[in-house]
């Protein structure tokens, strides 16, 4: 009778494939209310933190740039594209008159979507007040002042004079 200790054995098991360690990330979805400014930011930070762009997508609204329209184009990416975990809508407060209710709207979408596996989806409005700019400006420096749009793109082009 053979020994499990044989050789052939031995180098068998070495040979057969291990099973995965690293727990799998959530597969995110980010929709922007800007084309460039937001999904480039959002995806040097993909970069710089080695984030796999197959489990963060990013993305620009095409249904328009208005809060409500990036909450109802998220909410279709959701229906489209069912492999989704985690849904984050970024918009601007700026003057929008409709901005708390789409706020509201986002939060009635948190959980009540699945996805492929059966989860509920996690649905997030994160928005910007006065506007995203604000989160280019607090790389550089610190503020705790209530400011317009205008001023804050005066104080980001001191850091930023391409922008």
């Amino acid at each position: 009778m053979g020994r499990d200790s044989q050789p052939k054995n031995r180098q068998r098991t070495r040979l057969e494939r291990k099973i995965g360690k690293r727990e799998e990330y959530d597969r995110l979805l980010i929709v922007c209310e800007g084309e460039k400014t937001e999904p480039n930011y959002f995806k040097e930070i993909c970069r710089r933190y080695k984030l796999a762009s197959t489990n963060v997508r990013v993305v620009p609204s095409e249904y328009g740039t208005l809060p409500q329209q990036i909450v109802d184009y998220a909410a279709d990416c959701c229906i489209e594209d069912n492999r989704l975990e985690r849904v984050f809508c970024v918009f601007d407060e700026d003057d929008h008159l409709n901005f708390p209710n789409a706020i509201e709207s986002a939060m009635a979408k948190d959980r009540k979507l699945k996805n492929d596996q059966g989860k509920r989806i996690g649905f997030c409005a994160i928005p910007s007040a006065p506007c995203f700019e604000l989160w280019l400006l607090l790389h550089f420096e610190g503020t705790t002042n209530k400011m317009s749009r205008h001023d804050l793109l005066k104080k980001l082009k001191k850091h930023m004079p391409e922008y």
